[in-house]
C-alpha cells in the first residue's frame, strides 16, 4: 500500500537527499447527495494497519533526520528547558475548607494533584500520575465532594475525548475501588450527602458519538448507574449536569448536532441530604438558538449566563413559577469592544468578568444585580480564570499577559483585598520587550485587532523574524496571556504576534458566527491581512514569517497556504483539521458540526469541500516548509488528517517544501521541534 521514494529535500539542508515515504493513491471515492469526492489516502485512517504504522514510521524518520541537523532544534530545546524549570499551579477549587490544585515544578513534569489545608500550607501530593497511569497521562476535571473528604479526577492522555475515573480520600490519599470509564472530561458533580455523583459518559465512536448523564453510588460499579437522561443516545449531542449550590436541584443542558446554544432541564431532588433521583426532568429552557450557562440558584430563582438576546453575554434570572420569562440581573455590555467574558458564583455574589480590547476588568454584583464594586487588577492583563465557593468571600483570580508570567490572587470579597497565592517566575527579562496592539484592515468585515511582541529596540526593516498565531474558530478567545515558548523565540531577535480572527469568542455570539459555516472564509481573509500587516509594517518580511496554528487553528493554516503559498517561509499546523469533509469521523464525533457544518444538504456538503485543506492543495504553486505535528494516540482529532494532508502535499505540490511530520505528546520536545524547525527557515538567531 505503500513505497518508498527518494525525494530530494534540496538546498534548504546541508546534508542533502531524505527519504519521503510517499504514499499510494489508493480508489476510494465517496458519494454525498451526488457529490463525489475522491479520498485516495483513506487508508491512512486506519491508525493501527500495518501499512499506516510503515508510512508513519517512515515520515518520522525523515523528520528526524531533518530535524537533527537544524542546530536551532537544540539551542531552543535547551532554552524551554530553563525557562519551564519553575513551579506552575492551577487555579485552586475551594471544597470542606481544602484547596484542590494541579502543581507541577520543571518544564517535562506532569501536574500532580494536590491538597492544602490552609493557603499558607505546604502542598500535600495526592495523586502522582505516574502512580495511576501509563506514561504520558494526565490528570484533569477536578471535583472535590462538598465535605472535601473526597475528590474525583479525570485520568488519560491530553485532548482526549473521554477519561477514566480517579476518586481519592484525601485524607488518606488511597484511592476507591470504584471504576469508572468513558467519561467526558469534565468535573463531575457531587449530590451533597456526599454519597455520589452525576457525570456525563460518552456513548458510541465518530459520527455515532453521542453523551448521556448517569448518576453513580460510591461504592457501586459502573453497571449499576443510574441513567439520568440523554438516553436512548443521539449522535453529537452533548451534555451537562451541576448540581444547585443549594443542593435540591440538578440543572442538564443539552445541545444537538448541528446546532449553537442549549436547552435546559431540571430534576428536584428533594432534601439535599437525602436526594432522590426518581424526580421527573422538567423543561426550562427550550432549544431557541442560544447559550444558557447555568451558574447558581436561590430559592426557586436560577441565574444563567446567556447569549440570548445580548450576542456580548448578561446574567439573567429564570423563576420556576414563570419559566417563560427572564429578569435581567446583569445587562450586555453597551460598547461593541466589550464582552462578559465569564461569571463566577462566590460568597453570594456574581463575580463578572468582562473584556475591552481583550484586557480584562472584573466586579461584583449581589442577586439582585447591584452592583458592589471593582475587583483591582494591573492595568492590560488577561484573566485567564476566577474560581470561588458559593459560602465563601474568597475568591482566586488567576491572570497574565504576554511578559508578564501567570499570577494567583486570593481577594476577600468583604474587605476588598488581595494577595499572591501563587506567581510563576521565570529567569527571563521582560522588560527588553513590549507588547502593542494594533487594529488592522482586513476583507469585508470590521478591523482586526493583533497584539504584538517585539524588543523595544525593533528596527521596522523587514529584517526580524516573525511568528504569527491564530485560530478563529469554535468560539475561543485568543489572550494576550503567558506561556514559555514565546519567550524562547522573542530571545532570538524575533516577533510574536497574536491575531484575533473572527470565528473566535472575542467580542461575542456574532463575532462567532461570522467565522463559521459558509462564512469561514472570513477567518482566513482575517489571517491573511494580518500576515500582509506585519510585512506592510515593516516587522518582518515574506521570507522571515512563520505561521502557526493548533487544531482549528492548524485547519486555518492548511486552507491559508492553499490560497497564498506565498504568504510565508514556513508553517507549523499541529493536530489541524485537514479533511473538512470527513470531520464527524475523525474528530470525536459530530460535536463541532455547529461550527463546521453537516454532510446533511449537498449545500452543505460543498461548503466543507471548499474549505477543506486536504481537498484544495495547489499542484501550480510552491509552498513554504511544512512541518505537521500530531499526537499519534490522538481521539480528540484524530492523526488521520495531518497524515492525509501530507500524503496529498507531498504528491500534490508542485515545488517548495520540505514537508514533514514528526508524531508525539504535546510538551518540549514537541515544541523545539516545531520551533527549531521555523527558525531555521526564518533566519531566526542568526
Amino acid at each position: 500500500m505503500w513505497v518508498i521514494l527518494l525525494a530530494v529535500l534540496g538546498a534548504w539542508l546541508a546534508a542533502g537527499a531524505q527519504l519521503y515515504a510517499t504514499a499510494t493513491a489508493g480508489p476510494v471515492q465517496e458519494e454525498y447527495l451526488g457529490i463525489k469526492i475522491a479520498d485516495p489516502y483513506r487508508w491512512l485512517e486506519d491508525a493501527e494497519s500495518a501499512d499506516t504504522r510503515a508510512w508513519v514510521a517512515s515520515q518520522n524518520c525523515a523528520a528526524t533526520a531533518a530535524l537533527a541537523e537544524m542546530p536551532e532544534v537544540t539551542r531552543i530545546r535547551t532554552r524551554l528547558l530553563e525557562l519551564g524549570n519553575h513551579e506552575w499551579r492551577s487555579l485552586p477549587v475551594k471544597e470542606g475548607g481544602a484547596y484542590f490544585f494541579l502543581r507541577s515544578i520543571g518544564a517535562r513534569k506532569l501536574p500532580a494533584l494536590c491538597v492544602q489545608m490552609q493557603p499558607q500550607d505546604p502542598p500535600r501530593v495526592l495523586v502522582d500520575p505516574g502512580a495511576v497511569g501509563p506514561e504520558g497521562v494526565v490528570i484533569s476535571a477536578l471535583a472535590p465532594s462538598s465535605d472535601g473528604k473526597w475528590i474525583a479526577y479525570g485520568i488519560a492522555p491530553a485532548a482526549a475525548v473521554r477519561v477514566r475515573l480517579g476518586l481519592c480520600e484525601v485524607a488518606t490519599g488511597r484511592s476507591a475501588a470504584d471504576e469508572l470509564a468513558d467519561l467526558k472530561p469534565v468535573p463531575v458533580s457531587w449530590t451533597h450527602d456526599n454519597r455520589g455523583f452525576f457525570y456525563v459518559r460518552v456513548i458510541g465512536t465518530s459520527a455515532a458519538q453521542g453523551e448521556a448523564i448517569y448518576y453513580h453510588r460510591m461504592g457501586t460499579t459502573q453497571d449499576k448507574d443510574v441513567p439520568v437522561a440523554g438516553t436512548p443516545v443521539a449522535p453529537g449531542r452533548t451534555m451537562g449536569a451541576k448540581v444547585s449550590s443549594d443542593g435540591r436541584y440538578v440543572v442538564i443542558n443539552s445541545a444537538e448536532r448541528g446546532q449553537y446554544g442549549n436547552a435546559v432541564d431540571y430534576i428536584d431532588l428533594g432534601k439535599a441530604l437525602a436526594p432522590r433521583l426518581e424526580g421527573r426532568l422538567r423543561a426550562l429552557v427550550p432549544p431557541r438558538g442560544a447559550r444558557y450557562d447555568f451558574i447558581a440558584s436561590e430559592a426557586d430563582a436560577f441565574f444563567f449566563f446567556t447569549d440570548d438576546t445580548a450576542p456580548r453575554g448578561k446574567v439573567v434570572a429564570i423563576d420556576l413559577g414563570s419559566p417563560g420569562e427572564r429578569r435581567n440581573l446583569v445587562g450586555e455590555p453597551t460598547e461593541s469592544t466589550e464582552t462578559m467574558d465569564a461569571v463566577t458564583y462566590a460568597g453570594g455574589r456574581l463575580v463578572v468578568t468582562l473584556m475591552r480590547n481583550l484586557e480584562s476588568r472584573l466586579f461584583a454584583y449581589d442577586f439582585s444585580g447591584r452592583l458592589e464594586g471593582a475587583i483591582k487588577l494591573p492595568p492590560r492583563v488577561s484573566v485567564g480564570g476566577v474560581s470561588g465557593h458559593p459560602a465563601s468571600a474568597e475568591v482566586f483570580i488567576e491572570y497574565s499577559t504576554t511578559l508578564q508570567p501567570t499570577t494567583i490572587v486570593r481577594h476577600n470579597l468583604d474587605r476588598e483585598d488581595s494577595s499572591p497565592w501563587h506567581v510563576i517566575r521565570v529567569a527571563f527579562d521582560a522588560s527588553r520587550y513590549v507588547t502593542t496592539r494594533v487594529s488592522y484592515e482586513t476583507i469585508n468585515g470590521p478591523n482586526i485587532l493583533m497584539f504584538i511582541t517585539h524588543r523595544r529596540d525593533l528596527k521596522l526593516d523587514g529584517s526580524a523574524p516573525c511568528w504569527l498565531y491564530g485560530d478563529g474558530g469554535m468560539n475561543v478567545t485568543v489572550r494576550p496571556q503567558f506561556a514559555v515558548p514565546p519567550l524562547a523565540w522573542l530571545e532570538g531577535g524575533g516577533v510574536f504576534a497574536v491575531a484575533n480572527l473572527r470565528g473566535g469568542g472575542e467580542f461575542g455570539t456574532g463575532w462567532h458566527h461570522s467565522g463559521t459555516r459558509d462564512r469561514k472564509q472570513n477567518a482566513f481573509n482575517d489571517f491573511i491581512c494580518a500576515a500582509d500587516y506585519l510585512v506592510k509594517q515593516g516587522y518582518t518580511s515574506r521570507a522571515k514569517l512563520l505561521v502557526e496554528g493548533r487544531g482549528n487553528g492548524g485547519l486555518l493554516l492548511g486552507a491559508v497556504l492553499n490560497q497564498r503559498p506565498d504568504l510565508c517561509a514556513a508553517a507549523l499546523p499541529a493536530s489541524g483539521i485537514m479533511d473538512l469533509v470527513r470531520h464527524p469521523e475523525l474528530t470525536g464525533g459530530a460535536r463541532w458540526a455547529a461550527d463546521y457544518g453537516t454532510r446533511d444538504t449537498a449545500a452543505e456538503v460543498r461548503i466543507l469541500l471548499a474549505g477543506s485543506p486536504l481537498h484544495n492543495i495547489r499542484k501550480d504553486a510552491a509552498y513554504p516548509a511544512v512541518l505537521l505535528t500530531a499526537d499519534s494516540g490522538g481521539e480528540l482529532i484524530q492523526p488521520a488528517h495531518s497524515y492525509k494532508y501530507l500524503a496529498a502535499l507531498q504528491a500534490g505540490a508542485k515545488s517548495g517544501g520540505p514537508f514533514l511530520l514528526r508524531t508525539g505528546p504535546p510538551g518540549v520536545e514537541q515544541w523545539a521541534w516545531r520551533l527549531g524547525f521555523g527558525a531555521h527557515f526564518t533566519g531566526w538567531g542568526r
